[in-house]
């Protein structure tokens, strides 16, 4: 099999294609039905899970957008003294704040997290900043 033939290269680049669609896709199927949801939790440590999650789904395709779900578990967490739901929104956070570039304010929420963690003796989110 010789790649530089045109065909090769054709296929090469249509299977390519046709994994990130379809990993694209099952994002946005997820994110999807994470909305329908939220838009029927009320109780506030599931609502902010659910932001927390929704925010995860989509970091990866429009990060800008996940930003706002992980601010928004955080506020409903602090509002409500939910302690493990904040940490997990401020790892969610860090990752977004990280990406934008400022070092600082990552290790800054990522030490908040790690604090509520070892706390709450919460030992998966512990690993999750640590990693």
């Amino acid at each position: 099999m010789n790649l530089g033939r045109p065909k090769y290269i054709s296929l090469l680049f249509f299977l390519i294609y046709s994994c990130l669609s379809v990993d694209s896709f099952s994002q946005q199927q997820k994110f999807d039905s994470l909305k329908v949801l939220l838009k029927t939790t009320t109780a506030p440590k599931e609502r902010a899970t659910l932001l927390v999650d929704i925010a995860k789904s989509i970091y990866n395709s429009i990060p800008d957008s996940s930003i706002g779900y992980c601010e928004e578990a955080e506020v409903l967490s602090k509002k409500y003294n939910l302690e493990i739901q904040l940490a997990y929104s401020l790892h969610c956070e860090s990752r977004y704040i990280l990406l934008k570039g400022d070092l600082k304010t990552t290790i800054e929420k990522l030490n908040q997290a790690i604090s509520i963690f070892e706390k709450n003796n919460e030992l998966n989110g512990l690993a999750k900043p640590i990693h």
